[in-house]
């Protein structure tokens, strides 16, 4: 890993084949995060919403091992699938359904704390019916900087493409021009 992890499309899923985290929520304790999504891409809606972040629990070492594995066997679609079998929490976005975490990771780096979350987008009917290249794109990913306060920044890829290369380097790729941007984060005491 180079020392600047902090590329946001390099560390967004780091968590799918590492074992860096810190310890997971214990069971039946909840972590919620609340803050402020601002969309400037405006193939959607522009605007600003509020967002919770629920983890019921992190991913664990073990279910990050088989998301790299189910990556390595059938790419995109392997890593789809596998998620698909996770629960971790919940992502609600003001005015919208929520939206099922498949993978959760808390991370200490050289910047500070940090977590990430990846899940299943939704996709619309009419991606669908265009056979839109956003297709090729089917997760959302969330990444949140803490600074020593406990007061959180980050970016939301609303759609994002995910690879995993051989040196078990993870890039994340988004569909959008500009990733969302997520403001105030704090979590709920």
């Amino acid at each position: 890993m180079t020392k600047r992890i902090y590329a946001s499309l390099i560390l967004a899923l780091y968590f799918a084949v590492t074992a860096f985290g810190l310890p997971g929520v214990a069971k039946g304790a909840k972590e919620v995060y609340t803050g402020t999504v601002i969309d400037t891409n405006g193939f959607r809606r522009s605007g600003t919403a509020f967002i919770t972040i629920t983890i019921d629990e992190y991913t664990t070492d073990e279910e990050a091992r088989q998301l790299a594995e189910a990556y390595s066997s059938d790419r995109q679609d392997g890593l789809l699938k596998a998620m698909r079998k996770m629960k971790k929490g919940r992502v609600q976005i003001q005015g919208r359904l929520g939206y099922r975490i498949h993978a959760a990771r808390r991370i200490m780096s050289e910047d500070g704390p940090s977590l990430l979350v990846a899940f299943e987008r939704p996709i619309s009917w009419l991606e669908i019916r265009s056979a839109s290249s956003s297709l090729d794109y089917p997760f959302a990913v969330i990444e949140i900087k803490f600074d020593e306060k406990g007061k959180g920044e980050g970016t939301l890829h609303a759609a994002a493409k995910i690879k995993i290369k051989e040196d078990n380097e993870v890039k994340v790729d988004g569909y959008e021009f500009n990733p969302a941007r997520l403001l105030n984060v704090r979590k709920r005491k």
